[in-house]
């Protein structure tokens, strides 16, 4: 079992960087299929990847909380975040009192990843003013797809991030730089844009009745 483990892992490791063809996947299913030995092996590495992703996830939140310790803003993170939950993620608070974040969220399955600025509930109204300069400001410091819809004044699902980090169920890459301490700082990096971008626009996040306020004053 042992060896089987080691040349599998290093025909991986290998391969970690390109897509795996139709060939090099054979070689794999004929390996697995090659023993019951093998079978069993492959078996039991499958059975115990949900616990192991679950613990790289786990790391992947204390590194960012750890790395924002000092940082003029918090992260949440959605209950449902650690398992993949449908639309789940986590969003970033730079004020108090604001009714829209800095989100990133999944459809579901660590797949589909989009972030963008969310309202925070459906009782808040898409105000077209707000959406409108919201929409702007991003598009203008993002460069790569971006939309707009009630919910987002502006998402992505390739600024900044990268495609290697859009579905975490077919990359690899996700969880390696979550092992080695780097994804937070991948993220953080946008976080610090966005709220420096937001620096003298902090308005835009915050309720209706705020913005008024500060425009009359």
């Amino acid at each position: 079992m042992r060896i089987f483990v080691d040349e599998l892992v290093k025909f991986i490791r290998t391969n970690i960087n390109e897509e795996i063809d139709m060939s090099e996947e054979e070689e794999i299913r004929n390996s697995i299929l090659s023993s019951t030995e093998n079978l069993e092996s492959a078996l039991l590495i499958s059975k115990s990847m949900p616990a192991i992703k679950n613990d790289l996830i786990k790391q992947f939140q204390s590194d960012l909380e750890n790395k924002i310790i000092h940082k003029p803003y918090e992260v949440i993170w959605d209950q449902n975040f650690h398992w993949g939950g449908k639309h789940s993620g986590f969003y970033f608070s730079f004020l108090k009192q604001q009714n829209k974040y800095l989100w990133f969220e999944f459809d579901g399955g660590f797949r589909g990843l989009k972030w963008g600025i969310c309202r925070e509930s459906e009782n808040i109204s898409r105000n077209e003013t707000v959406w409108n300069e919201i929409n702007l400001m991003m598009t203008t410091a993002f460069s790569g797809w971006s939309t707009t819809d009630d919910w987002w004044a502006w998402y992505s699902k390739d600024a900044e991030i990268g495609e290697d980090f859009g579905d975490w169920t077919i990359s690899v890459r996700p969880w390696q730089e979550i092992l080695g301490k780097t994804l937070a700082d991948r993220f953080i990096a946008i976080v610090d844009k966005v709220y420096t971008l937001f620096d003298n626009r902090q308005h835009l996040l915050m309720p209706a009745q705020t913005v008024e306020i500060k425009s009359s004053s």
